[in-house]
This record gives structure tokens, C-alpha cells and sequence, in this order.
């Protein structure tokens, strides 16, 4: 099992796991397309690999949307 951290993304075998992050730069939310910007929020960079290079996603969430995910199970 690998497991990579960096300021950018962190990742273990390719997957993903949701880092609270202060959003100093204007996002988007995935679900509701709300705008965060100067405060908290999870973030989740995921990094799919393909012969020559990395491609990193990134999707965001408001602190209340995560708690309603994990709720949701």
C-alpha cells in the first residue's frame, strides 16, 4: 500500500479521502453549487494516472453538505 501526501492532493492506491481545507481561493460546491471562499470547507483531490501523465480532480463541499453526506451513510 502506497501512501503519498503533498500539499496538493494525498492519496492512498489511487484513491481519494475529504480533507478540511480554508478555501483562500474562490470554489465551487459540487452539490449545490454554492460558493466558498475565506472559509472552511472539504476538499477531495483524486489522481487518476494514464500512460504519460497524472490527471488531479478536485470537488468541494460546505462544511453542512459533508455532514449531511456522512449522515446519509
Amino acid at each position: 500500500m502506497v501512501h503519498v501526501t503533498n500539499t496538493q492532493y494525498a492519496y492512498v492506491d489511487g484513491e481519494s479521502f475529504w480533507q478540511r481545507k480554508f478555501a483562500l481561493l474562490p470554489h465551487r460546491s459540487k452539490i449545490s453549487n454554492k460558493l466558498i471562499w475565506l472559509k472552511f470547507a472539504y476538499s477531495k483531490s483524486t489522481v487518476h494516472g494514464y500512460y504519460t501523465e497524472a490527471v488531479t480532480t478536485t470537488k468541494w463541499r460546505t462544511e453542512q453538505e459533508h455532514m449531511i453526506e456522512i449522515l446519509k451513510g
